[in-house]
C-alpha cells in the first residue's frame, strides 16, 4: 500500500493528483487538511475523485501555526477547533484516518512537565472527538528538533497508553536519530497503523528516499512485514512531479540492492 502526500502536488487540481497517483501506481493519498483550505477544495470533489481512481484516502489535521500543549490558553483551544474540523473533513472525504501532531515546548523546557500535563488533556479531548466522529486518529512520531516533545517511541507510548482503540501512531522515517540503528525505534513504536517515508539528513528533513542517510537497508524488512500503508512525504510545486519521481527512483535502488544480497547469500 504505497500512498503520496497531497503536499507533492502543491498546486496542482484534484484530477490530476489522481491521475499522478494512478500513472505511478499508488494506491492512495494523504490529503492535508490546510492544502485543501488554502486552495479552497471541495470535500465532495476529492472523495469523487479519489474514490472513482479507486484510491484510499487519509488526512493529515491542521497542524501549521498550532500547538496542542500551548502555553497559550487560546492557542490550545484553537488547535484543538482545527483537529475537530480536520475530522470533519476526514469525515467528508470518507478517509480511513486522520494523523495528528503532538504538542511541543512554547519556547524552553523549563515547563515541560506542565506541557505534558496540557497534552495529556488535548489527547483525552481528541479520543472522544475520534470516538464522536467514528474517525481513527494517529499521533506522529516526531523529528528531534528543539521544543519538540514526543520524539522517541517511549514517550509517544506513554502519553497515549490510556487512549481507546482509535488512536494509533504515525512513525515517521525522516524523524530517526540519524546515527541510530532506525528499525530500534520502529520495533518500539506501539500502536503504528501507517509509516511516513521520506529521507533525511543532518541538515534537512523530508528529502527523497535514497538521498540521505537513514539505513534503509536495516529498516525496509520490517516496514515490509507490519503492511500499513506507506505514505511518500515532502513538498513539490513542480508540474512534472520532481520529488515524487525522486522518491520512487529511492525505492526502486533499495529493491535492487536487496535483491543483489539476497543473491550474493
Amino acid at each position: 500500500m504505497l500512498y503520496s502526500s497531497s503536499t507533492l502536488f502543491w498546486g496542482r487540481s484534484v484530477l490530476e493528483m489522481a491521475k499522478a497517483l494512478e500513472t505511478y501506481h499508488l494506491t492512495g493519498i494523504e490529503f492535508w487538511y490546510e492544502q485543501a483550505q488554502f486552495f479552497n477544495l471541495s470535500p465532495k470533489e476529492i472523495a469523487d475523485v479519489f474514490s472513482s481512481y479507486s484510491q484510499a484516502r487519509t488526512v493529515h489535521a491542521a497542524s501549521w501555526d498550532l500547538n496542542l500543549s500551548s502555553i497559550n490558553r487560546g492557542v490550545r483551544q484553537q488547535s484543538l477547533e482545527e483537529i475537530e474540523k480536520s475530522l470533519h473533513f476526514a469525515k467528508l472525504l470518507q478517509a480511513d484516518d486522520v494523523t495528528i501532531h503532538p504538542g511541543r515546548h512554547s519556547s524552553i523546557s523549563l515547563l515541560d512537565d506542565w506541557h505534558r500535563e496540557q497534552m495529556l488533556y488535548s489527547v483525552e479531548a481528541i479520543d472522544q472527538l475520534a470516538q464522536q466522529y467514528e474517525m481513527p486518529v494517529s499521533f506522529e512520531l516526531m523529528e528531534p528538533i528543539r521544543k519538540e516533545m514526543y520524539t522517541t517511541p517511549t514517550q509517544l507510548n506513554e502519553l497515549l497508553e490510556a487512549c481507546s482503540d482509535w488512536v494509533y501512531t504515525t512513525y515517521d522515517v525522516a524523524h530517526s536519530s540519524l546515527g541510530e540503528e532506525p528499525e530500534r525505534a520502529f520495533l518500539q513504536l506501539e500502536r503504528v497503523n501507517k509509516i511516513h517515508m521520506s529521507d533525511a539528513t543532518p541538515l534537512a528533513f523530508h528529502v527523497p528516499v535514497g538521498q540521505g542517510e537513514i539505513q534503509w537497508s536495516r529498516l525496509m524488512p520490517y516496514i515490509l512485514n507490519k503492511k500499513v500503508p506507506l505514505i511518500l512525504e515532502g513538498f513539490d510545486v513542480s508540474e512534472d512531479e520532481q520529488f515524487l519521481r525522486a522518491h520512487l527512483a529511492g525505492l526502486c535502488h533499495l529493491e535492487q540492492m536487496s535483491e543483489r544480497r539476497e543473491q550474493s547469500v
